[in-house]
């Protein structure tokens, strides 16, 4: 989690890359704004889940998201203030949106599950996206900064599922 790891300090002194032109501008926006928006649709079910889950530990799941969220925000910012770039507001897509409006409507034990559910499907996703844009990145930076949110997406994805299987046989 990125509360335990921490983003840290750019690495020292870089190896020179190739200046920013147009089109990576553009590959590096989108991955960033893809980011973004996977981020954000999980900030809004984690505030979600700190009012409506009932278990404790799942609420507490819910404020390690968010506090590992907002650093990766910070990253993200980052990144893209330094590069000269700059980022759309996060959209999510029509399936984040109905996934959003499942969890509001549920409550209770319901609600954990769905969050839970919720949270691993979208870390899976999110994890195939990101090592996809490692992949592709144009920016050695990028790919770095990539390669510090996967594991931690990795972490989060572990715990989600943990907390579904303990949560599943008491419930």
């Amino acid at each position: 989690m990125l509360g335990c790891l921490a983003l840290g300090a750019p690495a020292a002194a870089a190896p020179p890359e190739a200046p920013e032109t147009p089109s990576n501008a553009a590959e590096e926006t989108g991955i960033l704004a893809r980011l973004r928006t996977l981020n954000g649709a999980e900030t809004e079910a984690a505030r979600l889940a700190q009012g409506s889950a009932l278990s404790p530990r799942v609420r507490d799941y819910a404020i390690q998201l968010l506090r590992d969220q907002r650093l990766a925000e910070q990253a993200v910012e980052g990144f893209a203030q330094s590069h000269g770039l700059e980022l759309p507001e996060p959209e999510p897509t029509a399936e984040e949106a109905g996934e959003l409006e499942r969890l509001r409507g549920s409550r209770g034990p319901a609600f954990d599950h769905a969050f839970l559910a919720a949270m691993i499907a979208d870390h899976e996703r999110a994890i195939a996206e990101l090592g996809a844009a490692e992949a592709r990145a144009p920016d050695l930076a990028l790919r770095r900064l990539l390669r510090r949110l996967i594991p931690i997406l990795r972490q989060q994805l572990e715990l989600g599922q943990h907390l579904e299987a303990e949560i599943g046989e008491s419930g």
